[in-house]
């Protein structure tokens, strides 16, 4: 009878484990990159941020990008991603800028004082589409107020969009000041 073989696994350090990630992203089985772009979100270093920002800036596959775009929502908000996820809400793929403003919804108020100057800004509706959109998320009264101000200076597609952000933020301030005066009656309680 036949002894059963002993199976041994390897135990890689995680600087092994990086290298070899580092090493598949520019592998040709593009599913096999994306693999290892995903995984970069588990590591912290220079070089890891360094890598995903160039996919990010410079791939063409848009795998990649949105790969790329995705393990950066792992790190901590700075206002450098910030700024090059904002350039990427001006993607021609609904996707990529799908996920770059995903992301900056974690960013909140962080990242209004930057989005709301595109609200009357002369820049391609997709675009515009896809900020309103994520305003309607994390918008604030500014938010509301540039919007009611710049409707009418809008195309009808647009002022459908916006009629509906606007409703959505009203009873989202509602929302809030409600649960504000709340807080304060627990208080006097």
């Amino acid at each position: 009878m036949k002894e059963p073989e002993e199976y041994s696994f390897k135990s890689y350090s995680n600087d092994e484990l990086l290298s070899f990630l580092l090493k598949e992203i520019k592998n040709s089985n593009e599913d096999l990159s994306v693999f290892a772009i995903r995984e970069l979100k588990h590591y912290s270093s220079a070089k890891v941020c360094e890598t995903l920002i160039n996919i990010m800036e410079n791939d063409s596959s848009q795998k990649k990008r949105i790969a790329a775009i995705n393990s950066l929502k792992k790190r901590k908000p700075n206002s450098y991603t910030q700024g090059l996820l904002v350039s990427q809400l001006f993607n021609e793929n609904g996707e990529v800028r799908a996920t770059a403003a995903e992301v900056l919804h974690e960013y909140k108020d962080y990242v209004l004082d930057e989005l709301h100057p595109y609200l009357t800004a002369d820049i391609l509706d997709f675009s515009k589409k896809t900020i309103i959109k994520l305003l309607g998320y994390i918008g604030n009264t500014e938010t509301l107020e540039i919007l009611m101000n710049s409707r009418s200076q809008m195309s009808n597609d647009m002022q459908e969009l916006i009629d509906i952000i606007i409703s959505n933020l009203k009873k989202k301030n509602v929302k809030l000041m409600l649960e504000e005066l709340e807080k304060e009656k627990e208080k006097c309680d």
